[in-house]
């Protein structure tokens, strides 16, 4: 929304924070960038990459580098436009390779193949677990 893009923008003149101390991921991104952009981009990648609440996600433990450029930065954005490899100049013709990677027959092909592997185990789909 334009609204978010706005809250977003405030990072370019939001001060660096004074905290020394330890925050978690949710409180530092929603300081930086807002509410709008924590819950709609960067809360459903890192809870995805870490499996937990960015809430409860220590910054220092997990990107502590995102602390140290709004320290030197001020602004993480332009930190990041600053500290980003420089290349030639020249626009890149070859084929981007993305940060995560997948099997080119997808992910349930590896499930389908332990399942075969699991000979002397009944594999139940589709039920609820009660009880280990």
């Amino acid at each position: 929304s334009l609204s978010g893009k706005a809250r977003a923008a405030m990072d370019f003149i939001l001060p660096a924070s004074k905290t020394k101390d330890d925050q978690s991921l949710g409180e530092f991104f929603r300081r930086r960038v807002g509410d709008e952009v924590v819950e709609n981009l960067i809360e459903p990648l890192l809870s995805g990459i870490y499996a937990g609440d960015i809430d409860k996600l220590s910054l220092m433990s997990t990107f502590p580098q995102f602390y140290q450029t709004e320290q030197k930065h001020r602004s993480l954005i332009l930190g990041m436009k600053k500290t980003r490899p420089q290349g030639s100049g020249q626009q890149l013709t070859a084929k981007k390779q993305g940060q995560f990677q997948t099997l080119s027959t997808g992910l349930q092909t590896l499930v389908e193949e332990i399942e075969k592997q699991l000979k002397l185990t009944k594999v139940y789909k589709g039920t609820k677990v009660t009880k280990l």
